[in-house]
């Protein structure tokens, strides 16, 4: 797969006709990603344009997929009517994009070579669940989205999220282009995460709940505010009791995560367990009997960001 020798980009332009505008597409998508041809969802019959300004966005998540938005001055399309599905706004997922363009991540080469090796039905499956969660930002949706891929396929997630942070370790140093910082067990609990992912079973994907999102958004911004750490609630209630004001659940588990503000990182973090005996939150997130989520990340006083994964079922 070719790489991109330019940046994430914003391109401005001027289009004289539909033709003009695909081909601006094809040639950015064949930059981007080596395909051979892009077609948006339009019409293939010939479509008129007046010289309009349209701006092509090229912005790339974290998991891997670029995201390309065509906005396009009103109106710009005449003579012929336009369906109902046809828009001057145009959000194309590229599911099988990699890490590729020029200064886009910080990831190793082999950790980009696996992100690139998604498949798209998997990605599909894992995104559909937050595509309507609009209530959360883009940082809390990449939870959602790792979250849903490693239980859908716990055994490819870990091959390529979990095994590749095997090479950053020194003893029980881990280090990678974010930072480093002291593990307590180093590599065995890495290993000891990928022996365990590989061999669970499929679950299937969360749903995300905003009722049970205010609940977590309540904790985490309790600790946003008095700085504290763990599961008991100001007024001292477990989680349990604290999700029972916004449902009956028949099961509850609550994950924390602690200075991390990377989707990727806070779920990786969490599968390995690092330093927690029974792994209690790589089981919360591999529990077939949760189907409900709400999840909600905010500053954090001493370890700059909080976040809170509520899980429920039943």
């Amino acid at each position: 797969m070719a790489a991109c020798t330019v940046p994430l980009l914003v391109i401005i332009g001027r289009v004289s006709s539909l033709r003009s505008m695909l081909r601006i597409v094809r040639r950015v998508s064949r930059c981007a990603s080596g395909r051979q041809s892009l077609r948006p969802p339009l019409s293939r019959k010939k479509t008129n344009l007046t010289r309009n300004e349209i701006v092509i966005e090229i912005q790339e998540t974290p998991e891997g997929f670029l995201t390309l938005t065509i906005t396009a001055d009103e109106p710009i399309l005449q003579k012929r009517p336009v369906k109902r599905h046809h828009t001057t706004r145009m959000r194309l997922r590229l599911a099988a994009v990699s890490l590729l363009l020029c200064g886009a991540s910080s990831l190793h080469p082999s950790e980009r070579a696996a992100a690139s090796t998604v498949r798209h039905e998997w990605s599909i499956e894992a995104m559909r669940a937050s595509a309507g969660a609009n209530y959360l930002d883009s940082v809390e949706k990449e939870v959602l989205l790792h979250l849903n891929m490693a239980r859908t396929d716990p055994g490819k997630y870990a091959k390529e999220y979990i095994a590749p942070r095997i090479r950053h370790f020194d003893g029980r140093l881990y280090r990678d282009p974010s930072g480093a910082y002291l593990t307590r067990e180093g590599l065995p609990a890495v290993r000891e995460c990928v022996s365990a992912m590989q061999r669970a079973r499929p679950a299937g994907a969360l749903t995300p709940s905003e009722t049970v999102t205010i609940a977590a958004e309540e904790h985490a911004r309790d600790q946003s505010r008095t700085g504290m750490t763990g599961h008991r609630r100001a007024d001292g209630s477990k989680p349990g009791a604290s999700l029972r004001k916004f449902g009956r659940w028949r099961i509850t588990g609550e994950n924390i995560a602690y200075g991390l503000n990377s989707g990727r990182e806070i779920v990786a973090n969490l599968l390995v367990d690092d330093g927690v005996r029974d792994r209690g939150h790589r089981k919360n997130i591999l529990d077939p009997q949760f189907s409900i989520v709400g999840l909600a990340i905010e500053p954090h006083p001493v370890h700059r960001y909080v976040c809170v994964i509520d899980f429920v079922g039943g």
